[in-house]
Protein backbone atom coordinates (compact mmCIF):
# COMPACT_ATOMS: atom_id res chain seq x y z
CA UNK A 1 0.00 0.00 0.00
CA UNK A 2 1.45 3.15 -1.24
CA UNK A 3 1.61 5.53 1.99
CA UNK A 4 -0.58 8.51 2.53
CA UNK A 5 2.80 10.94 3.98
CA UNK A 6 5.98 9.61 3.48
CA UNK A 7 9.02 12.03 4.83
CA UNK A 8 12.50 11.11 3.95
CA UNK A 9 16.00 12.29 5.33
CA UNK A 10 13.83 15.90 5.80
CA UNK A 11 16.54 18.17 7.68
CA UNK A 12 15.26 22.09 8.83
CA UNK A 13 17.83 24.33 10.22
CA UNK A 14 17.09 27.58 12.13
CA UNK A 15 19.01 30.65 11.29
CA UNK A 16 19.91 32.94 14.85
CA UNK A 17 20.89 36.47 15.14
CA UNK A 18 24.39 36.93 14.54
CA UNK A 19 24.86 33.89 11.91
CA UNK A 20 24.12 30.90 13.97
CA UNK A 21 22.34 27.88 12.68
CA UNK A 22 20.38 26.01 15.14
CA UNK A 23 19.48 22.30 13.38
CA UNK A 24 15.72 21.55 14.59
CA UNK A 25 15.39 18.25 12.66
CA UNK A 26 17.91 15.81 11.16
CA UNK A 27 17.08 12.95 8.93
CA UNK A 28 13.73 12.26 9.71
CA UNK A 29 11.92 9.29 7.94
CA UNK A 30 8.42 8.38 8.76
CA UNK A 31 5.53 6.69 6.83
CA UNK A 32 1.32 7.18 7.68
CA UNK A 33 -1.12 5.00 5.23
CA UNK A 34 -4.51 5.68 4.98
CA UNK A 35 -6.59 4.62 8.40
CA UNK A 36 -3.23 5.09 10.26
CA UNK A 37 -2.74 7.29 13.58
CA UNK A 38 0.55 9.01 14.13
CA UNK A 39 1.56 10.60 17.71
CA UNK A 40 4.33 12.58 17.64
CA UNK A 41 6.16 13.18 21.27
CA UNK A 42 9.26 14.69 22.53
CA UNK A 43 10.59 16.70 25.07
CA UNK A 44 10.50 20.61 24.38
CA UNK A 45 12.31 21.87 21.81
CA UNK A 46 12.79 18.40 20.00
CA UNK A 47 11.43 19.60 16.85
CA UNK A 48 7.57 18.75 17.11
CA UNK A 49 6.17 21.65 16.03
CA UNK A 50 9.11 22.23 12.95
CA UNK A 51 8.42 18.71 11.79
CA UNK A 52 4.62 20.37 11.29
CA UNK A 53 5.21 23.18 10.11
CA UNK A 54 7.67 21.92 7.75
CA UNK A 55 5.33 19.24 6.63
CA UNK A 56 2.47 22.01 5.91
CA UNK A 57 5.39 24.21 4.35
CA UNK A 58 4.58 27.23 6.73
CA UNK A 59 8.09 27.53 8.33
CA UNK A 60 9.14 31.23 9.41
CA UNK A 61 11.64 32.62 7.50
CA UNK A 62 14.56 31.79 9.52
CA UNK A 63 14.02 28.28 8.80
CA UNK A 64 15.38 26.16 5.71
CA UNK A 65 14.88 22.89 4.77
CA UNK A 66 18.38 21.74 4.35
CA UNK A 67 17.38 18.18 2.79
CA UNK A 68 14.64 15.16 2.36
CA UNK A 69 11.22 15.57 0.82
CA UNK A 70 7.97 15.21 2.03
CA UNK A 71 5.22 13.40 -0.72
CA UNK A 72 1.59 13.75 -0.27
CA UNK A 73 -0.36 11.24 -1.82
CA UNK A 74 2.28 10.04 -3.59
CA UNK A 75 3.55 13.87 -4.90
CA UNK A 76 6.09 15.96 -3.89
CA UNK A 77 4.16 18.82 -1.06
CA UNK A 78 6.69 20.72 -2.59
CA UNK A 79 5.86 21.06 -5.58
CA UNK A 80 1.77 20.29 -5.90
CA UNK A 81 0.99 23.05 -3.33
CA UNK A 82 1.32 26.55 -3.65
CA UNK A 83 0.44 27.25 -0.15
CA UNK A 84 -1.88 26.15 2.71
CA UNK A 85 -4.88 27.06 1.03
CA UNK A 86 -4.60 24.06 -1.49
CA UNK A 87 -4.29 21.90 1.34
CA UNK A 88 -7.17 22.83 3.48
CA UNK A 89 -9.79 23.65 1.06
CA UNK A 90 -8.45 22.00 -2.14
CA UNK A 91 -7.46 18.13 -1.12
CA UNK A 92 -10.20 17.99 2.01
CA UNK A 93 -13.28 19.87 0.49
Amino acid sequence: MEPLLKISRLSVNYAEAGGAVVSALRGVDLEVCAGEALGILGESGAGKSSLGLAVMRLLPSQALVTSGSVNFHGADAAASFAGPGDVRFGLFS
